[in-house]
C-alpha cells in the first residue's frame, strides 16, 4: 500500500490521483496531452493517477486552472463556486455598504436586485 492511500476516518474516500484522472477525462485530455500542457512527462501524469507520487506544489495552480477549478477542490475541499443566493446577499451588502440604490439589477435577463430578504 503506498502512503498516499492512508486515510485518516474523516478524510474523503478519494484520493487526490483519483481526482486528477476524473477531472482530466472530464476534460478530455489523454495523460500525454495533459503532461505537455503541465510540462511534465506522461509517466509522471500516470504515477500521480495511481497514487504512487504527487505532483509538485508548485503545480497544484496550473492543474486546478486547466481543470476550471479551485486548488482546494483540486485537494478535496468544497468548491467555492458561489450559489445564486450567495450572491444576491452579496451584492445587497455591497449596495448597502456603499449606500448605492439601484432601481433594478440585471443578470442573465432575470432581475436579481432588489431580492427579497
Amino acid at each position: 500500500m503506498s502512503i498516499f492511500n492512508r486515510k485518516e476516518k474523516n478524510e474523503s474516500t478519494e484520493t487526490l490521483g483519483m481526482r486528477i484522472a476524473h477531472f482530466r477525462k472530464a476534460k478530455g485530455y489523454t495523460q500525454e496531452e495533459f503532461s505537455q500542457l503541465l510540462g511534465v512527462t506522461a509517466q509522471a501524469v500516470s504515477k500521480w493517477e495511481n497514487d504512487l507520487s504527487c505532483p509538485d506544489i508548485m503545480l497544484l495552480p496550473k492543474i486546478a486552472q486547466l481543470f476550471e477549478i479551485s486548488t482546494d477542490e483540486l485537494l478535496g475541499g468544497a468548491s467555492h463556486k458561489p450559489t445564486e443566493e450567495k450572491q444576491k446577499v452579496t451584492l445587497r451588502r455591497i449596495f448597502h455598504r456603499y449606500s448605492v440604490s439601484p432601481h433594478r439589477l440585471y443578470q442573465n435577463g432575470k432581475t436579481i436586485y432588489p431580492a427579497p430578504i
